[in-house]
């Protein structure tokens, strides 16, 4: 559990720091990222680390 946690803390202070390379360099080749029906930019499933970037972080 605790490596989960630390990824997801090492996800968030790359997003905080503006480190993009960084932060989808924590992601799986193919993550399946879903964000949830009433996500405000778009909801759905994706599966590549560039979808994440794109639809969200950059958004």
């Amino acid at each position: 559990m605790t490596a989960t946690i630390d990824l997801v803390r090492a996800f968030y202070a790359a997003l905080g720091r503006g480190d993009v390379p960084g932060l989808l360099g924590l992601l799986h080749p193919e993550p399946e990222w879903t964000e949830a029906e009433g996500f405000p930019y778009y909801r759905g499933t994706w599966g590549k680390p560039e979808d994440v970037l794109n639809k969200l972080i950059a958004c």
